[in-house]
């Protein structure tokens, strides 16, 4: 798992543990590609390969109608919810539709899938539903 905060990370990979899963805390900014970088390599040498990537990362500084919002404010949120995706879909291997991605994971193991949820759509239990479609 990949996010802003360790300690909430290891939180959520203490629990899987505890539930008899393997699980791996990372801490990185989705905008920062060496970050990135080392998130995918700090995940493949400790389980071999990834086999599916979640993009979670959205933020909302400020709530309220775009037009209220600060240039530099929309600019990190542009960085940051739009941006990043891309930079994470290539660095951990490709971007496409999940249900696509879900079905050429299996096909072809050398590269994860990719699925992308940012901001207010964002659920805790994405990366649950993905991985059970995976098995």
């Amino acid at each position: 798992m990949t996010g802003r905060r360790l300690a909430p990370l290891a939180e959520v990979a203490g629990q899987i543990t505890a539930d008899g899963g393997s699980a791996l805390a990372v801490p990185a900014d989705v905008t920062d590609s060496q970050a990135m970088q080392a998130a995918v390599t700090a995940h493949e040498e400790r389980f071999g390969r990834l086999d599916i990537v979640v993009a979670n990362a959205g933020i909302v500084p400020v709530p309220g109608p775009v037009l209220d919002c600060p240039s530099a404010v929309w600019a990190e949120v542009l960085q940051t919810n739009l941006s990043s995706q891309h930079l994470i879909a290539t660095t951990f291997g490709r971007i496409g539709a999940a249900a696509r991605q879900l079905t050429d994971c299996l096909d072809t193991p050398d590269r994860p899938g990719f699925a992308s949820t940012t901001g207010a759509a964002a659920r805790h239990d994405n990366a649950q539903f993905y991985c059970q479609m995976l098995g």
